[in-house]
């Protein structure tokens, strides 16, 4: 039997996976699908959850859902400071970027900006 753990993991194929995961995201979005799931991304990108996995933790040293939140805050950013979006409540911001709850959206907000959503918007738009 083979090691899951050394599944064929060279770094070429690891490099270009890295790049194809990264190109999704940019281009397609699916962190804004609020029930996106590893399986669900894994299927997108031709392959499987334990590999996506894998990559995660090893490449970006972050499990699925920690990968997937910052993609979530860094478009909650651009909603908080887009004049377009300026009478959105925090919590259609949130779900805007793909939460499910206002609490979840607060908390990993929080925790990669050290900032409260409503702190960080009136930071950078009180000018």
């Amino acid at each position: 039997t083979i090691d899951v753990n050394v599944l064929d993991f060279d770094s070429e194929k690891t490099t270009l996976f890295k790049d194809k995961l990264l190109s999704f995201m940019k281009s397609e979005k699916p962190y804004l699908d609020s029930k996106l799931t590893i399986h669900q991304l894994a299927k997108q990108l031709d392959t499987n959850s334990k590999y996506l996995s894998k990559i995660l933790n090893t490449e970006f040293e972050k499990n699925f859902v920690s990968f997937i939140n910052h993609y979530r805050i860094e478009a909650a950013k651009l909603f908080l400071l887009d004049e377009e979006y300026r009478l959105f409540t925090i919590e259609a911001i949130a779900e805007k970027s793909g939460f499910n709850s206002k609490s979840a959206f607060n908390t990993a907000f929080k925790k990669i900006t050290q900032k409260t959503p409503s702190q960080f918007k009136k930071d950078y738009t009180s000018s």
